[in-house]
């Protein structure tokens, strides 16, 4: 009698759209790699098994992070995340030799290859990768979709990385307006606008009107230092989780905030400075400060903790150390064509 074998489900995907930020469960990793060692030669299944061996990988070096540089090459906490995204990097590398037609499993090895650390990480091999999806299928909007990210993110070429984002968002990736959005900002960031475009895609993409309207309210918000025009938008999405998990696409952000809790804690130091020209206007926070209580029953109810600045200062530090020389693009590399 046959081993029946457990059907995986959109376990992972459903957990990083709702929690982005959070490990893999436990129970979530014994569930694969048992359907993995059940039917090991099941391309789902590996892909799953690659994705979570390096998620695993990634949330284990956050936790040793601040003591990484320290640690001897033969610590076993140092071991374990290097075989991790070993292993990792061979089950991205088998599935790309054995589905070379499988546009899907190109396009998902490609981008889970990428974010693997070096010397984990083939670039080479997921450049590879795209253009056969993109010799299959030109116009796949995934394969567009991330062509554009690598190109922008790990060959540092803001030109052919565009080109491929503009290809995805005609196919109607919202990911890929988001990421386009954010390339043209960082190219032209004192000029740049993306309120049309924003106002464009809260109209177009009815299932992500909670993001949308979050990024509009954090532009407002932490670009234009418009508190008002910040809570008009936001507080029509009290009740979507983007605002919960949120991370501008005009700010580098390394962690999500909470925009409510931000909101409120920016609220109650305007107050308490008295940065307001008139009664109207405390009287508008005052009230703005009471929606915003209700949305963050674990704040302090008048203390605050400059987080908004905070953010901000931290952004600015990444972007410093962006443009520093190693950022520098670089222009001869392979192209995806």
């Amino acid at each position: 009698m046959s081993k029946k074998v457990p059907e995986l489900r959109s376990t992972g995907r459903i957990r990083r759209k709702k929690f982005p930020f959070r490990s893999i469960p436990e129970d979530e990793e014994k569930f694969c790699r048992t359907a993995y060692e059940l039917c090991s030669y099941n391309p789902t299944y590996m892909m799953y098994i690659a994705q979570i061996t390096r998620e695993k990988a990634t949330s284990l070096f956050n936790d040793y992070r601040n003591g990484w540089s320290k640690m001897s090459p033969t610590d076993p906490r140092k071991m374990r995340v290097q075989s991790l995204n070993e292993e990792a990097s061979n089950l991205y590398q088998e599935l790309i030799r054995l589905n070379e037609n499988d546009i899907h499993i190109l396009c998902r090895c490609a981008f889970g290859m990428v974010k693997l650390p070096e010397p984990y990480r083939c670039l080479g091999l997921a450049v590879g990768a795209l253009a056969k999806a993109l010799k299959i299928s030109p116009n796949n909007p995934i394969a567009n979709h991330y062509s554009g990210l690598i190109y922008v993110r790990y060959l540092k070429d803001n030109e052919e990385g565009m080109k491929y984002l503009k290809i995805a968002a005609s196919l109607n990736v919202y990911g890929a307006h988001a990421d386009l959005m954010r390339l043209e900002y960082s190219i032209d960031r004192k000029n740049y606008d993306p309120i049309p475009e924003l106002t464009e895609l809260l109209n177009k993409y009815k299932d992500n009107v909670g993001e949308t309207n979050a990024q509009i309210a954090s532009w407002y918000f932490f670009n234009k230092l418009d508190l008002n025009k910040a809570w008009q938008y936001l507080k029509e999405v009290t009740i979507d989780p983007a605002p919960r998990a949120h991370k501008s696409l005009f700010l580098r952000m390394n962690n999500p905030c909470d925009l409510f809790e931000v909101m409120f804690d920016e609220v109650k130091l305007t107050l308490a400075q008295q940065k307001y020209e008139n009664e109207k206007e405390r009287e508008a926070l005052m009230a703005m400060g009471v929606e915003l209580r209700q949305l963050c029953p674990d704040a302090h109810p008048s203390h605050y903790e400059h987080l908004k600045a905070a953010i901000l200062n931290k952004s600015a530090q990444l972007v410093e150390r962006e443009l520093k020389p190693s950022f520098v693009h670089r222009r001869k590399r392979k192209r995806v064509d």
